[in-house]
């Protein structure tokens, strides 16, 4: 937890739980399951793509370069 101290008055800026807002437990929650949604969509249309562009043979490769680019996207990440 972090303390500021103004005009001689202490301030505490997290709750006594650590959270910043009353809701913030649960919007970190839902943001968690609605980026984990977007990913297993983004994800399923991209193998299905890759599928259909390079079909049984080819497609291996166009997956192996996704997650490439997936993994320089983590990496940056901030």
């Amino acid at each position: 937890m972090k303390y500021v101290k103004l005009f001689e008055q202490t301030i505490n800026e997290a709750n006594a739980d650590g959270t910043i807002s009353k809701d913030e437990d649960k919007r970190r929650a839902d943001l968690l399951k609605r980026v984990k949604v977007q990913m297993e969509d983004l994800l399923d249309s991209a193998k299905n793509d890759a599928k259909d562009i390079g079909g049984p043979f080819r497609s291996p490769g166009i997956i192996a370069d996704l997650k490439k680019e997936l993994n320089n996207q983590i990496k940056n990440f901030k």
